[in-house]
Order: structure tokens, then sequence, then C-alpha cells
């Protein structure tokens, strides 16, 4: 890395109250006063700084492109921590002396950079925000290097201040938005806040107007974000000094809109809530909510880098959450049994032995699967005749904020598929074969682009003995053993195809085949007779198969010994295989086939 030396090459880095990189401290540093080092690759930039930090004494910057893409002049959203992230992402990391973080999310936009001929960075002008181990809390500024200098010398940093996006309600950071003097004293007049949303943005301290700046030196106005309204709000701050100069610097932010708010209430004696009642929204805790796919829900109201409630809701293994649906008899944790799971902690207030229930009233999720907005409806007893906690959580319900220019596109909200039903109907026959339309009886599997939940119809012919994608022979299953026909479904560009029986009858092999880079989630299910007749369903659990490029990937999903003598009684059984595509960028998509199992 080379140092740089300009009086105009500029770092602001502006850590919020709860981020742990920066410690919550907000900085301008230049280079005339602070040492910079800069370098750069291809599809890479490294900044250093060795800072005057109470928290640190160095903070190092990396911003770099997808595997191999060159880094250029635009939007990289969805950065993660270099090494750790999927190769077709950006990447970001930020740290600070002795403090780094294990999972980051942020984004950058470069708005400039230039090489020599030997691939030195001559120029950067780079907007960044980092979000460090799912939390709420940013660390963000600006960085600019080599940037053609003003023309009387004074700088105004950050030239755009952009604060993160927040819950419409979230107290928002005061930062300090620095003029450096040039070669000559400023004689700085007044302020003014003009633009199209200048009521949003509030000035907290001002410590410029009226005073004179030495040479090289700074005055500092702190400002503030305080939007009436979600969506996107811009102003502009204009310094004035005594000779008709104006130096400026844009004000922008977003804000989600729609409700935000957790209230929970316990009858007398309740273990959780202590028999009270509380209301929380983003101007309390801050609300952070994951979740991948359909497969969970998980909600932690933050404050001080601790969760101060945390909600999980889980669907039974194998299937998904569903809208309008009420998951009944939940535990915990994983039992044994595939059951739903729902977890209500309260700070360290825990209950290690619960039951209750939970209604998906609204979701809506991003093409990459994670939650767009959600609403759920739960109760909860600690032990069985247990005083009864109730609550609700919402989470941006109605919120149909337009992403501000700098967000992702992928951001587009995209409601949530209707998934298919679980198939645990009483009658033990398989349903009626899908009718194929004109044309032969038996078609082929379809092409593997051919969209969301085209299936090919199960050919219940002997599962095929040739040689498997691995270039093997699979051994014949012995004397009862369960076998299966060979079934395949498309959805986006992956294929899956059931290749029968293995490991003498207690594995289920399936293949999958993908085009691009994504991840491929299966999860099988076997449905039995039960007492009476009645069907029983036997999740076999979910298997998730990263892909970063075109590629064969085997599955291999194991039968409990239960499961394998319960087949030998029966001698057939149902398969319902679901299949979820989620790929690196696009629709969640999903499909699922249905076949027989035989023992022979």
């Amino acid at each position: 890395m080379d140092q740089v030396t300009g009086a105009q090459d500029v770092v602001a880095a502006f850590s919020d109250d709860d981020d742990w990189i920066g410690g919550g401290e907000r900085h301008v540093w230049r280079a005339s006063d602070t040492r910079i080092d800069s370098g750069a690759s291809d599809g890479q930039v490294a900044v250093s700084v060795t800072a005057n930090g109470r928290s640190f004494d160095q903070m190092s910057f990396v911003l770099a492109a997808p595997v191999g893409r060159p880094l250029t002049t635009g939007v990289y959203a969805g950065a993660e921590r270099p090494g750790f992230g999927r190769s077709d992402r950006p990447a970001l990391e930020i740290t600070s002396t002795g403090r780094g973080c294990n999972r980051i999310g942020g984004s950058f936009e470069i708005r400039d950079i230039a090489r020599d001929a030997e691939g030195r960075l001559t120029r950067l002008w780079a907007i960044y925000e980092q979000l460090c181990d799912s939390g709420t809390a940013a660390l963000w500024g600006e960085i600019r290097i080599g940037m053609p200098p003003t023309q009387d010398g004074t700088v105004v940093v950050p030239s755009i201040v952009r604060w993160p996006a927040a819950d419409r309600g979230t107290v928002r950071a005061d930062v300090p938005v620095t003029v450096l003097a040039g070669d000559a004293p400023l004689d700085v007049d007044r302020l003014a806040v003009t633009g199209d949303d200048p009521s949003d943005v509030r000035t907290v301290s001002d410590r410029c107007s009226g005073t004179l700046v030495r040479a090289g030196g700074r005055c500092e106005v702190w400002m503030t974000f305080d939007p009436a309204r979600p969506g996107l709000r811009q102003a502009r701050l204009d310094v004035l000094d005594a000779g008709g100069g104006r130096h400026g610097a844009q004000l922008q932010g977003w804000s989600f809109g729609g409700t935000t708010r957790m209230r929970l209430d316990g009858e007398p004696g309740e273990w959780l809530t202590q028999g009270g009642s509380t209301d929380v929204s983003p101007a309390d805790l801050g609300f952070v909510v994951d979740g991948r796919a359909d497969e969970a829900l998980v909600a932690r109201l933050v404050k001080t880098r601790r969760s101060r409630f945390l909600l999980l809701f889980v669907p039974p293994t194998g299937e998904e959450l569903t809208v309008g649906t009420t998951y009944v008899g939940t535990q915990r944790g994983a039992d044994g049994s595939g059951g739903p799971r729902m977890a209500v902690d309260v700070g360290s207030r825990v209950c290690s032995d619960q039951t209750g229930s939970f209604t998906i009233e609204h979701a809506r999720r991003l093409p990459d699967g994670s939650p767009r907005s959600a609403a759920v409806r739960f109760e909860q007893r600690c032990d069985a005749g247990a005083p009864l906690a109730r609550g609700t959580l919402q989470w941006r319900v109605g919120d149909n904020a337009t992403p501000a220019p700098w967000m992702s596109a992928s951001d587009a909200v995209t409601p949530v598929p209707a998934p298919a039903s679980p198939y645990v109907d009483a009658d033990p026959e398989p349903e009626p074969p899908v009718d194929p339309g004109p044309g032969p009886t038996a078609p082929a599997a379809p092409p593997a682009d051919a969209g969301t939940g085209v299936l090919a119809p199960a050919t219940l012919a002997p599962a095929p003995g040739g040689p498997t994608d691995a270039g093997t022979t699979p051994p014949v299953a012995p004397p009862g053993a369960p076998t299966a026909g060979a079934t395949a479904a498309s959805v986006g560009p992956a294929t899956v195809r059931f290749l029968g029986v293995r490991s003498r009858g207690r594995t289920l092999r399936f293949v999958v085949r993908t085009r691009s880079a994504g991840r491929f989630r299966l999860a099988p299910t076997l449905v039995l007779r039960g007492p009476a007749g009645r069907a029983r369903s036997v999740p076999l659990g979910a298997r998730t198969v990263p892909t970063t490029a075109a590629g064969v990937r085997t599955i291999d999903v194991r039968l409990p010994a239960a499961v394998v003598r319960r087949l030998s009684r029966e001698r057939r059984a149902r398969l319902v295989v679901r299949g979820l595509w989620r790929p690196a960028s696009g629709r969640v998509e999903r499909t699922t086939a249905r076949l027989i199992v035989r023992v022979r």
C-alpha cells in the first residue's frame, strides 16, 4: 500500500452508538494530519487509516467486486465478508484495532475510481455502509482520495451524508459535517439547508456560523435525520462564507414504512412478562428480522448489542411457513417429532419447557428469500397449566416505499408464492397421474428452465441401474429393501432427480443439477399408514446444497431404522419431494414431486 498525502484526501467514518468496530465514535480524517494508505487490484481497493480514535488506533477498509470482476463505478449492494461470502456477491470489510465482524452485511457505491499504468490507485470516491453480525447499528461514511481539488482548497466532508436505511421512528445518529479550510483562513457567515426535504434534517449543533477558521483548520456542523415520511428524503447543507463562497454537502436518507411493533401481554403470575404488558417500537429497540426462504422467522429486538427480546418461529420439518396457517403444539427445541417450534425469550427470562401456537398473518419476502415484512400472532405457556403469554409481532407491514437509487435492484418486493399443501391424505393410494395434455401420455422431463412448479410426471418403472452421476454403478437393493421409480422435477435452472434406494435399503439418493450459482433445498417426506389406516407423514429432514456455478451434486437421505422396518411391513409408501431453488439473484422458485416407494 502507498501513503497518500493530499490535503483534500479524506476518510469519514461514522459509527452508530451500538456499532462494535467504531465504538460509537464519529471521525473525519485528513491525510495532511493523519496517515492514510491505499492500494488496489483489478477487483478491490484497500485503505488504511492510522487513526486517533479512543477505541482504536487503526481502521482498515476493503471494498471488492464479485470474484472475477473488475471494480468500477456503480452500486455494490448485498456485500458480504471477504472470503466468507458467496463469490457472486461484492465484498466489504471494515476492521479496527482488535475488532472485527464474524458476519458482515452492507453495501458501497464507487462514484469515481482510477489507476495508473502500473495499476496503482490514483483516484477513489466511495460511499460505504457496514452492518456487523446481523445488527442494526452501522459503520458508514465516505472515502475520497486523489479527487480534483476545490478552487479555494475548502472541503466539506462527507460531501454526501447518507444515513443508513432504518425503520421509520428509529433514532438516527448525529454526525459531524466537517468544513476543512484550505491554505487561507475561511470566514464562515452562516448555514443554509435547502433541497426537496429540508424539514427532514435537523441541525443539532452549529460550530461554524460566525467563525473564522484558520488556514488548515476545521469547524463542524452536527446534523441528524428525522424523516416525517418513509422512502427517500433529500436535502442540501450549504456553508456560506463572508466572501460569497458556497461550500455544500448532499444530505440523504431512506426509511422503511408500514407498521413495526411488538406487543406482549401476560396473565397474572406469567414468568416472561411478570404478569405485565410490553409495547415496543423502533424508537425503543432495533428490530432485526431474519430467516432463510420459508424455513423459519427469527426476530431479535436489540439494544447496546444485546437481544432484549428473541422470537423464533419454525414450521414442521419439511414444511414452509404459510400465511393464514396456525401451527399448534409448538415446542422450544427439536424433540425428534419434526413438529413446529417456537421460542419467546425476554432478556434472561427463558422458558426451557414450553408449549404454544403461532399464526402467520402476513409475510412478504425479497427475491433471495429473506424477509421483507411479516406479522405473527402467538401464545405460549412456560409449563403445562402455567399462566399464558400472548403477543403480536408486526414488522414493516404495509411498507411500499420505493427503494432509493443506491439500494439493490433486488430489493423489489415479491409476494411469497403459495406453497404446495402437505400431502397427508388418509387414502394410501397414489394420486391420479398428472394430465400431460395433448400428445404422448408419458412425456419426458421438462427442460431445466421450465420455471416454478413444473415437474415431470412420476415414472413408476424400476430405478435405473446404470452409471450414476459420479460414474459408478449403484448396488442392487437386496430382497426386502425399498425401491422406487425414478422421477425428475425442474425448478428454475435446477433439476432434481430421484435415483432410488442405496446402502442396502437405508438411504434415498437424489442428484441435483444446476446451471448457475445459488442454493437448492431438498425436503423429502414419507407418508406411511398410521393407526386405523390413517396416513402419517414422516419428514426426513431438509438438505441444502450451495452451488457457485453449473454442476452436479448428489444428496443422500438416510432412513431411520424404524422407517426401514415399517416399510418392510407395509411394502409401499408415498414419497413427497419438495424442492426450493434460491438463486444468487432473482426469484425463489419451488416444485413438488410425488412417487411411490415399494419393497421388493
